[in-house]
């Protein structure tokens, strides 16, 4: 069995890279990161399944897209740019980033 890598809040900062360049679809993070979601701004979607951070980054098929993590049996993982309350990534290629 072949057990993920967590990245973490600590290697996300030492990368100095946005956060939607630092992780991919599918990566798990640590719970710092995920604290990081939830108090950078008052969260979008907040449940026990997806977290978004409160700002939208883009507009995609005429609705709001925000930057997502998704509680998976392995942990939190991120999900990429995905319309309010859903978990299927939306964007490719963000023009804006946070």
């Amino acid at each position: 069995m072949t057990t993920k890598t967590i990245k973490t809040y600590s290697q996300w900062s030492d990368s100095r890279q946005d956060l939607s360049d630092f992780l991919q679809i599918g990566d798990l993070v640590d719970e710092e990161i995920v604290d990081f979601c939830l108090n950078v701004l008052p969260p979008k979607t907040w449940n026990n399944s997806v977290i978004q951070i409160g700002e939208a980054v883009d507009f995609v098929e005429g609705k709001q897209t925000y930057s997502t993590l998704k509680n998976t049996p392995e942990g939190w993982t991120w999900a990429g740019t995905c319309h309010r309350g859903q978990t299927e990534n939306k964007v490719n290629e963000l023009a804006w980033r946070f």
